[in-house]
């Protein structure tokens, strides 16, 4: 029983180090580390050449033409064949005990076919949790219902059931180099619930040039996209809120995108909505332009 940790990375070689220092630490080595190399420019290819032929950790490096992070988690969807996927992204590095800690909770859930995704928490380098501790120290809930609906806020550490994540590939837009990874988990979410554990296993610093610092201008350059994540939130199994935000994003991105109103209604489920929420939808639309 072995993890796939799957690292998408571009240009990203000075933070790679670090995440495979802490791989060579951890207490067990039931895991192989899958380098996507989306495009890279810099030494990256050089710097996992040099660390596959040290051979302290199980690597498999694997080069494509640059389309965003979802089209480089796509890719290694596609390669892995362990039982788990665990996203850590180049800039992030784990605790110790990460591997040790997921696959003792794995043995407790892995027969549960309603379970698809093990949540813990990321932490700042001083410690400090990203989100808030959750309810429970171990419990299992439904990410829409106990995240989304509840507001709760914070960068998880989620484990995913490698069947599962292969259910739902990011969908690749022409044009675009940006998808949030929201999709991923409100469609698992849809059909399968998740584990939450109140404990940091993994440790992330936010990059002047990441992805998390850049996220309206990398909105405002893939409307396609964030307006697919919004239309995926009109369920009715979301709090009213949520819905609300939702649309008043998708009628702003819809029109970044340069769709037309009738073709941006006919596309959404919660018509009313649409009618109502349309003004604050235009008025969004020129907050968010530049």
């Amino acid at each position: 029983m072995q993890i796939a940790i799957l690292t998408p990375t571009f240009n990203r070689a000075e933070t790679l180090s670090r995440l495979y220092s802490s791989l060579v630490s951890q207490t067990c080595h039931n895991y192989v580390w899958y380098v996507i190399d989306d495009g890279s420019s810099d030494n990256t290819a050089e710097l996992i050449g040099d660390l596959i032929r040290i051979n302290k950790i199980k690597i498999k490096y694997y080069r494509k033409k640059n389309g965003g992070k979802h089209s480089a988690l796509n890719y290694g969807a596609k390669k892995v064949s362990e039982e788990l996927i665990f996203i850590v992204d180049s800039d992030d590095w784990l605790m110790p005990n990460a591997v040790e800690t997921i696959l003792k909770l794995y043995n407790k859930y892995k027969e549960d076919e309603k379970i698809a995704v093990l949540c813990f928490h990321r932490a700042y380098p001083n410690g400090k949790l990203s989100g808030p501790h959750y309810k429970k120290k171990e419990f299992t809930d439904n990410h829409i219902r106990y995240r989304i609906n509840h507001h709760i806020k914070g960068e998880n550490a989620e484990v995913v059931k490698t069947k599962y994540f292969k259910e739902f590939p990011f969908p690749e837009i022409t044009g675009e180099k940006f998808l949030g990874e929201g999709y991923l988990w409100i469609n698992l979410a849809m059909k399968y619930d998740t584990v939450y554990v109140d404990e940091p296993i993994c440790i992330f610093d936010y990059l002047e040039d990441g992805l998390t610092n850049n996220l309206a201008k990398l909105r405002y350059n893939n409307p396609k996209g964030v307006v697919l994540n919004q239309k995926i939130c009109f369920d009715k199994r979301f709090a009213l809120i949520p819905r609300i935000k939702a649309m008043i994003r998708y009628i702003a991105y819809g029109k970044i995108a340069k769709y037309g109103t009738r073709y941006l209604f006919r596309e959404a489920k919660c018509k009313v909505l649409f009618i109502i929420l349309y003004p604050l939808g235009r008025l969004y639309y020129y907050m968010v332009k530049v």
